[in-house]
């Protein structure tokens, strides 16, 4: 084994990993050569196409799986050297399965992640009742500490698991696809109270996610793993720069706007329309124009235009005007005449 030299101020190092499975034939590779570093205070999303390795690698890191070769390193100890106990006082893990408890409360289930401190008879001190009580707080559920888990909202859910996380009080928090089984509403208000917590904590924080656009936003770095392919990592800035997010998940069907950053649908254009006016209206009446066929062109005497108003659209073609009280009757207006491509 080589001598392991740590990254300065990492929390967690794992040089020249490999990872993958072990069968009777022998190695099984999914990625090598990794080399993964997490410093104090950073949210790091995991981002890759389906297949790419991802939740390996969260075993991985996680103990649940030995490396093919390679050492994980936690605040530069050997993870594998160290007792159960030991690695979890260093690291938590929160993993996608739902769990479904019905005679726990929450001030219960967030008080599990105390076992690293506690007694056989898994007996409070009054330093692990605090504990539980300010990873309440952290994750805005104080009120519900006596609430059974089984009456929560997903989201309400989510959020206990990570508190049982902060309760461990590790340097290092893992999380499995923490918004999988969550809306939009409480997709995003994760991943911003995850952002917060490393923020505010300085803990590490790595999850695995599919949340693109809110890794793109939220992320300080970004690990993304393609299939036989090198991880790439680095900001989300740079790996959009460089091509390489756009790259790991182009599609025929939809494509990254490195304009923007987001993604677009592919639409299949048939016919064209111009179209002018105030601006906010003017984007949307273009989205809902783009769905229906219609391809957005210059202004030409020989396809409709239309101009978008306060409070109506116009339609101008073939010298005649008509208007539309809504986006609903444009499209119907529009569906009705014979415009060429």
């Amino acid at each position: 084994m080589s001598s392991y030299i740590p990254t300065y101020h990492a929390i967690l190092d794992a040089p020249d990993l490999h990872i993958g499975y072990k069968n009777k034939r022998g190695d099984i590779s999914i990625a090598n050569h990794l080399n993964l570093h997490i410093y104090k205070g950073e949210m790091i999303c995991l981002l890759g196409p389906n297949g790419s390795g991802k939740s390996t690698l969260i075993r991985t890191l996680a103990g649940m799986q030995k490396p093919l070769a390679g050492d994980i390193y936690i605040q530069n100890k050997r993870m594998h050297s160290g007792n159960l106990n030991d690695v979890a006082k260093q690291m938590s893990v929160v993993l996608t399965e739902k769990i479904d408890l019905s005679t726990i409360t929450v001030f219960e289930l967030v008080a599990l992640g105390r076992f690293p401190y506690t007694n056989w008879y898994g007996k409070l001190t009054k330093n692990d009742t605090q504990a539980v009580e300010n990873a309440l707080i952290q994750v805005n559920l104080e009120t519900y500490a006596n609430r059974f888990f089984c009456t929560l909202s997903d989201g309400e859910k989510q959020r206990t698991m990570i508190a049982k996380a902060l309760a461990q009080d590790t340097p290092f928090i893992m999380l499995d696809e923490p918004t999988a089984h969550l809306d939009l509403p409480n997709r995003i208000e994760i991943m911003k109270l995850l952002k917060n917590l490393a923020r505010n904590t300085f803990k590490s924080i790595l999850l695995s996610t599919h949340e693109l656009d809110l890794a793109l936003q939220l992320a300080d770095r970004i690990w993304l793993m393609q299939s036989y392919k090198p991880m790439q990592c680095g900001t989300p800035e740079d790996l959009v720069l460089n091509g390489s997010f756009e790259q790991a998940f182009k599609k025929q069907s939809f494509n990254f706007d490195i304009a923007d950053g987001l993604f677009k649908i592919v639409y299949e254009y048939t016919k064209a329309v111009s179209v002018e006016g105030e601006p906010i209206r003017l984007f949307w009446t273009k989205r809902a124009l783009s769905r229906h066929g219609f391809k957005v062109e210059p202004k030409q005497t020989d396809i409709p235009h239309i101009t978008v108003f306060d409070t109506a659209w116009e339609i101008t073609h073939n010298n005649t005007k008509e208007q539309c009280s809504t986006i609903f009757e444009l499209l119907i207006a529009l569906s009705q005449k014979h415009i060429k491509y």
